[in-house]
C-alpha cells in the first residue's frame, strides 16, 4: 500500500514538472521579434558635436529598438535580452547596460536597448570624405545613414534562449 502511494506521489510530481516545462516552452513559442531598428540621435548641432566627440573617444551611443510580439493572452517577464551589432562579421558594438526583467504584455511590445558602437566598428563602415556628404544627405532625408548591419543576440526566458539574427539599416 505504501509503495502505491509513493509511486502515485512521484507520478503526480513528475506530471506537474512536465506541465510546468511544457507551459514555459509554449509561452516562448508565442513570442516573435518582428521589427528591429538602430538609431543614432542627431537632431541639432549639439548632437552632431556629441557624436563627433564620441567617435574620437569611446564610440557612438545608439539605441536599438526591438518590437517583440506576444501572441498569448498572458503577460510574462523575460530574464534578459542581449544585442550586438556586426558589419561583415566585425563586432561593432557592445550593449551599454544589461536589459533584464522585461515585462512582455499581450500584443506589441517596444523595447529600447542602448548600445555603444566602438570607434573600430565605425572604421569598418569605410566612411570617408567622398561618401560623408551622401551619408549626411541620407540621414536628413530618411533618418538613417544608409549602412546595413547585422544584429545578433538572444532573448532568455526561464532558461530557454531565442536567438536573434536580424539585418538592420542604420
Amino acid at each position: 500500500m505504501k509503495k502505491i502511494v509513493v509511486i502515485s506521489v512521484i507520478v503526480i510530481l513528475l506530471s506537474a514538472a512536465a506541465f510546468f516545462v511544457y507551459k514555459k516552452v509554449s509561452d516562448v513559442k508565442k513570442i516573435e521579434i518582428q521589427g528591429f531598428s538602430v538609431k543614432i540621435k542627431i537632431e541639432n548641432i549639439g548632437d552632431v558635436l556629441k557624436v563627433v566627440k564620441e567617435i574620437l573617444t569611446n564610440g557612438v551611443t545608439a539605441e536599438c529598438v526591438a518590437e517583440i510580439y506576444n501572441f498569448s493572452n498572458s503577460s510574462f517577464s523575460i530574464d534578459s535580452l542581449k544585442i550586438d551589432l556586426f558589419n561583415d562579421e566585425i563586432q561593432m558594438s557592445r550593449q551599454s547596460e544589461t536589459v533584464s526583467n522585461i515585462s512582455i504584455k499581450p500584443g506589441k511590445n517596444t523595447i529600447r536597448i542602448p548600445v555603444v558602437i566602438s570607434s573600430i566598428g565605425l572604421r569598418s563602415l569605410n566612411i570617408n570624405l567622398l561618401n560623408a556628404l551622401e551619408i549626411v544627405r541620407n540621414y536628413y532625408q530618411t533618418g538613417k545613414i544608409g549602412k546595413t548591419l547585422t544584429a545578433k543576440g538572444f532573448v532568455e526566458y526561464h532558461g530557454i534562449t531565442i536567438n536573434i539574427n536580424e539585418t538592420v539599416n542604420i
